[in-house]
């Protein structure tokens, strides 16, 4: 952290996020079998999504996007994580940090399949449908089939 006058760390506000717990329509997750005898599964919905203007393109808001994704993976209760209504500059930073969370956990090879196995790429990453299939076709695909191919020998 930063260091305040006295020596000590000081902490600066660089973003927030507001996430609530959706029940409806959780108990049909996959995701959270463990979860469904005591009724505590749901959904964690994005509300909203802020990094201050000083602190944007610096990093910050993939490193949020990612706790939450952590915080999501590691609880039984969250059947998947949801993002209200996202605005295109949202959806830009989630799409990236999607493409490098897939890498990261080595699920590569896993969506960019002919035929992915969502129902298993929902379990492991707790997203929903729709944004596995948008990842997988508008994104990951994209940049797979675009690269160059390589020089024969």
């Amino acid at each position: 952290g930063l260091r305040g006058r006295g020596g000590g760390e000081r902490y600066q506000l660089v973003g927030f996020t507001t996430l609530y717990r959706d029940h409806r329509g959780a108990r049909s997750s996959a995701s959270c079998d463990d979860a469904m005898d005591t009724g505590e599964c749901y959904r964690l919905r994005i509300s909203q999504f802020v990094i201050l203007p000083h602190f944007q393109r610096s990093g910050h808001g993939g490193s949020l996007l990612r706790h939450i994704y952590r915080q999501a993976r590691e609880s039984p209760e969250v059947a998947e994580v949801c993002v209200e209504h996202p605005s295109d500059r949202f959806t830009m930073l989630r799409d990236r940090t999607d493409s490098a969370v897939v890498v990261e956990l080595g699920l590569l090879e896993a969506v960019t399949a002919p035929e992915p196995s969502y129902e298993d790429l929902r379990r492991r990453l707790k997203w929903s449908r729709t944004q596995l299939r948008h990842l997988c076709v508008s994104v990951i695909r994209k940049v797979v089939y675009s690269r160059p191919a390589p020089p024969s020998s």
